[in-house]
């Protein structure tokens, strides 16, 4: 079942992107780059959509890395 607690409330889009608060890690392996892992920069996490760039407010205990 669709949860449809988040969404944005300008445009309706269910996709987020996160402001610049991490980098990613790459690893040159036989000449390629390989992803290592994702470090935080920041203790908090702001969500923006993804197709108007309002911010999404949101209870931090809400988001799930998979």
């Amino acid at each position: 079942m669709e949860n449809k607690k988040y969404f944005c409330n300008d445009c309706g889009c269910k996709e987020f992107i996160t402001k610049p608060n991490r980098y990613d890690i790459f690893k040159s392996k036989n000449g390629k780059l390989f992803f290592e892992k994702s470090e935080n920069i920041d203790d908090s996490e702001d969500l923006f959509c993804r197709d108007c760039s309002k911010k999404i407010q949101h209870k931090d205990e809400d988001i799930i890395y998979e």
